[in-house]
């Protein structure tokens, strides 16, 4: 993913996008027609080649003058050329032997000489054709290949197709420069362009498995999911007000048209379930940021010296002391914030049924429901 700058000779950022798995990820590749346009060449042998062992293989080398290479209409009984160099030497089967017995050969054979070798492929024919260097100092060869024998097969039945190459580099700059108002909501920092969630998305998940975001933002993640038919489950802590992906999802439902909705010809439906967690120190620091005098801080202690939760290593003295009313009402505030224990924002779901929090009957049947369990 990078942000292109047509005035930079070399790009100075470019955004990686790390992903993790427990295990091996395997990723979801787009599908595409299996055809035969390559298999466009035919080898005749034009006299018996000379019988070697190239390895453990039994095999003939034929010299230049014996064979001949002719190009044909692509056919199914035609044979695919593939250049033996670079990675293929370590990745392919007959690129490997090619690297192993046939690369170092010219010094015995000569240059431009055709090997047959027997037991090689899958495309029933028994053996596969390869070129040794034609020129002096030249290493790569090629290789001829059959189409393979399940592809044949596929083709008879009319559902060959073969899965895309995922590319390492998408360019979204032009996204990423108008997705401002996308959805509905506007996030000046940080927001991300639909067509980049549709492409994780699509690369991960299949319709109807679950996306799940640990911090939705604007809710850009839960709204492309739900245009692409998956499931999704959002958390967010911070209220964006009518930036929200609650205001967000409410347009995707009403047929919202940005982003990705003319791509997957999204027109709207759909539901979505959002539930807030109960607040318990949460609230009293809300109250505290309303509060406008130091008398209605104080009063506010008072109610969380009875009900909130402090932190262990907080000494509460200091509000007894004079010198509190003395600060900024700012420092005041943050004074008293940081007196909280964090980890009792929220009601704990095992603390449903204690009477401090007066949860109601109503909240306890939906938790139940909720996390499938007995509370």
């Amino acid at each position: 993913m990078i942000s292109l700058s047509e005035k930079n000779d070399y790009q100075k950022l470019i955004e990686q996008i790390f992903v993790y798995k427990k295990g091996i990820f395997k990723p979801i590749r787009e599908e595409e027609r299996y055809g035969i346009d390559k298999f466009e060449w035919e080898i005749v042998e034009l006299n018996k080649g000379k019988k070697v062992k190239l390895g453990s293989r039994d095999a003939e080398v034929f010299k230049p003058g014996q064979y001949e290479i002719k190009r044909i209409k692509p056919h199914i009984k035609g044979l695919k050329e593939t250049w033996a160099s670079g990675t293929v030497l370590k990745s392919n089967a007959s690129g490997k032997f090619f690297n192993d017995y046939i690369s170092s050969r010219v010094g015995r054979d000569g240059l431009g000489c055709l090997y047959k070798a027997y037991g090689i492929g899958e495309d029933g024919l028994g053996y596969r054709y390869f070129t040794g260097p034609k020129r002096e100092g030249a290493t790569k060869g090629k290789f001829y290949s059959g189409v393979p024998l399940e592809r044949v097969r596929q083709l008879q039945e009319g559902n060959a197709v073969k899965l895309k190459s995922i590319t390492n580099f998408y360019n979204f700059a032009g996204a990423f420069g108008n997705c401002r108002h996308e959805g509905g909501v506007e996030l000046r920092s940080g927001k991300k362009p639909e067509i980049l969630l549709k492409k994780i998305i699509e690369i991960a998940t299949k319709e109807r498995e679950i996306v799940l975001d640990f911090f939705v933002g604007t809710g850009t993640t839960c709204a492309v999911a739900h245009k692409m038919g998956r499931q999704y489950i959002g958390i967010e802590q911070l209220d964006y007000g009518k930036n929200s992906a609650f205001i967000r999802l409410k347009n995707v439902i009403a047929g919202d048209a940005t982003g990705i909705s003319s791509e997957v010809g999204w027109k709207g439906g759909g539901s979505f379930v959002y539930m807030e967690l109960k607040e318990w120190n949460e609230e009293y620091i809300s109250e505290v940021k309303k509060a406008d005098t130091a008398r209605k801080l104080l009063k506010i202690y008072e109610k969380m010296k009875k009900e909130s939760f402090f932190r262990y290593d907080i000494n509460l003295s200091k509000f007894d002391e004079k010198d509190f009313e003395k600060l900024p009402l700012k420092d005041q505030k943050q004074v008293i914030c940081d007196c909280l224990d964090k980890n009792h924002l929220y009601v704990n779901l095992s603390e449903i049924d204690d009477s401090t929090y007066k949860v109601s009957a109503e909240d306890k049947k939906l938790n139940k429901e909720f996390y499938k369990t007995v509370v």
